[in-house]
C-alpha cells in the first residue's frame, strides 16, 4: 500500500513544544513543513511512500533510518513529474563509517535505472524526467552500517535541450556519478522489485572448453 504525503505548506507552527525545566519558561518551535519522516513499510515497489506530483521550486527533506542487517533493507519514495523536470538529491548522514546509496527505480518497468554509490558524503545525483506524468522512485539502501539519514530533494525545470527533443519518447535519465549494475546489486534490488512472475532466471553454466563458469540469462518456460 502506498502512503500519500501532503504537499508542503509554508511553515508549520508547533505551539507548546519542549517545555523548559527553567521556572515559568516556555519554548515555541517553528519547523519548516518541508521536512517529512519516512513511513514503514516502504521496502518494496508496491509500498513506497507516495509524495505525489513534483513541480519546479519544490524543495524538501525526507528523514529516515536504514540498516544493512536485512531488517530494513530499502526505503522507497515515489514521485510523479508534473512537467519535464530535473530532480537533484543529496543523501545526508552524520556517521562517516556508514555508506548509504540511492538508486533510481522505474515502477512502470519494474526495474532499476541506475544507482548512485560513490562512497561520498553526502551522496549526490540527479534525475532528468523528460515528460509530465512519469512516475519514478528513489530508493535508499545501506551498503554498510546502520543509521539515520536525510534525503534532500530539489526540483528545477528541465533544460531546454531535453525539452526540445520531441523525437524522443518521455523517459527517465540518471545524471551524475553512477555505478554499473553488477550481478550483486541486481540481485539485491530484485528483492525491492518483488516481481511475482520474473521472465528471466540466471543459470550458472560451465564452458566445456575452458571450464569457466558463465552466467547466462534464460527465459522461464511458459
Amino acid at each position: 500500500m502506498k502512503i500519500p504525503f501532503p504537499r508542503p505548506l509554508p511553515l508549520l507552527l508547533l505551539a507548546a513544544a519542549a517545555a523548559s525545566c527553567s521556572r515559568g519558561s516556555r519554548h515555541t518551535t517553528v519547523l519548516p513543513s518541508n521536512v517529512y519522516r519516512e513511513a514503514e513499510p516502504n521496502d518494496t515497489v508496491l509500498s513506497a511512500n507516495d509524495f505525489g506530483v513534483l513541480l519546479p521550486g519544490d524543495h524538501f527533506f525526507i528523514d529516515g533510518w536504514t540498516t544493512d542487517s536485512g531488517t530494513d533493507p530499502f526505503d522507497g519514495f515515489e514521485f510523479v513529474a508534473g512537467e519535464p523536470i530535473h530532480v537533484d538529491f543529496q543523501l545526508h548522514h552524520a556517521d562517516p563509517t556508514t555508506d548509504f546509496d540511492v538508486c533510481l527505480f522505474d515502477p512502470l518497468l519494474n526495474q532499476t535505472i541506475a544507482c548512485f554509490a560513490t562512497g561520498n558524503l553526502p551522496e549526490t545525483g540527479g534525475v532528468d524526467v523528460t515528460g509530465g506524468g512519469l512516475e519514478f522512485q528513489l530508493v535508499v539502501e545501506s551498503f554498510l552500517g546502520s543509521g539515520a539519514y536525510s534525503l534532500e530533494i530539489d526540483v528545477v525545470p528541465l533544460g531546454v535541450a531535453y525539452r526540445n527533443r520531441e523525437e524522443d519518447a518521455p523517459s527517465l535519465r540518471a545524471s551524475g556519478e553512477t555505478e554499473l549494475l553488477g550481478a550483486g546489486r541486481v540481485s539485491d534490488l530484485a528483492e525491492y522489485a518483488m516481481d511475482p512472475g520474473p521472465s528471466k532466471v540466471i543459470l550458472h553454466e560451465s564452458d566445456a572448453a575452458t571450464g569457466a563458469v558463465q552466467e547466462t540469462l534464460t527465459p522461464l518456460a511458459d
